[in-house]
């Protein structure tokens, strides 16, 4: 049986990474302000940005046309 190389790209583990201090930054802005619609927004809203970042380089990279 022969093993498949695993990889990983840069990218994703970046996005991981980034969710993982999101996260860690939405519980410590729970703790300080004792809302838990502090945590939520700290964590969705730059969920929201990665995405629109994400889609705009691609209509970027396809030379401003949507595909």
């Amino acid at each position: 049986m022969a093993c498949k190389e695993f990889r990983v790209e840069r990218y994703y583990v970046f996005i991981v990474l980034n969710l993982v201090c999101l996260i860690g930054i939405g519980i410590i802005s729970w703790w300080l302000t004792g809302y838990w619609t502090a945590c939520v927004v700290v964590i969705f809203v730059d969920i929201y940005i990665l995405a629109t970042l994400n889609f705009f380089s691609h209509y970027q990279s396809n030379d401003y046309r949507i595909v």
